[in-house]
């Protein structure tokens, strides 16, 4: 989705890495997310319902850490704030290849 709309409008693409966090007994239920840069953001509300220990957010936010550099690798992308074209952004939400 993202190409298309780089193409359309003629702007230069950039690839921000972030992913949700998710607990075992809950792994389509995000509790909070992480970015490349290691910034992350917890629901407190939803780990208070999930019941979630400090244990288990920060397994997830290994388990989330190591995604992250996996797909920079992958796709030997560069950081963000390198390629910000101007104060106008347009974000196309790519769902995520399956890990193989």
């Amino acid at each position: 989705m993202a190409l298309p709309t780089v193409e359309r409008l003629r702007r230069p693409l950039a690839i921000v890495h972030a992913c949700k966090l998710t607990a075992p007994a809950a792994p389509e239920l995000a509790f909070g997310a992480r970015d490349e840069d290691g910034q992350a953001t917890v629901d407190g509300q939803t780990v208070a319902r999930l019941m979630l220990g400090p244990e288990v957010i920060a397994s997830a936010k290994a388990r989330v850490e190591a995604e992250i550099r996996r797909r920079i690798a992958l796709y030997k992308a560069h950081a963000l704030a390198q390629y910000l074209p101007g104060p106008d952004v347009i974000l196309v939400d790519e769902p995520a290849a399956p890990s193989r």
